[in-house]
């Protein structure tokens, strides 16, 4: 997973497994699933409990492993939750919450060697095909 500053040049790769980076694809292509995966079931119960993400954040790398936590509004203020930033994001997607890093983390990212664009967005959408496929299969027999 590679996020990337909105308004600047930084960006920051973050290696998560296989079957997270397929779910994270299957948000970023807003695929149809037959059932919720872990992380829509996990922003549904925050709405269903009347509160709400707030926003994102990742905080710390204590290398090689990268931290983040879940802001969630709720009535008596803001809580953080501790998660996995393939996590974080995903919920970050499926409910609209802003995606923040600390920037003490920011700083460790360095440029690529190259000037070329990374091919991400095919990539993303050929996993979506991929694991949208695997799922039919799965569903069908």
């Amino acid at each position: 997973m590679i996020l990337r500053e909105r308004a600047g040049d930084r960006w920051l790769p973050i290696w998560i497994g296989p079957a997270e980076a397929s779910a994270l694809a299957l948000t970023l292509e807003s695929a149809e699933t037959p059932r919720p995966f872990t992380y829509q079931l996990a922003a549904d119960m925050v709405a269903a409990a009347g509160s709400g993400i707030a926003e994102v954040r990742i905080t710390k790398l204590v290398a090689p492993i990268f931290h983040a936590v879940v802001i969630v509004r709720a009535a008596d203020g803001p809580h953080e939750v501790d998660a996995r930033p393939s996590d974080a994001v995903n919920l970050a997607l499926v409910s609209g919450a802003p995606i923040k890093i600390d920037a003490s983390v920011f700083e460790i990212a360095r440029q690529p060697p190259h000037d070329e664009p990374l091919p991400a967005a095919a990539a993303t959408a050929e996993i979506a095909a991929e694991a949208q496929q695997a799922l039919r299969w799965r569903f069908a027999t």
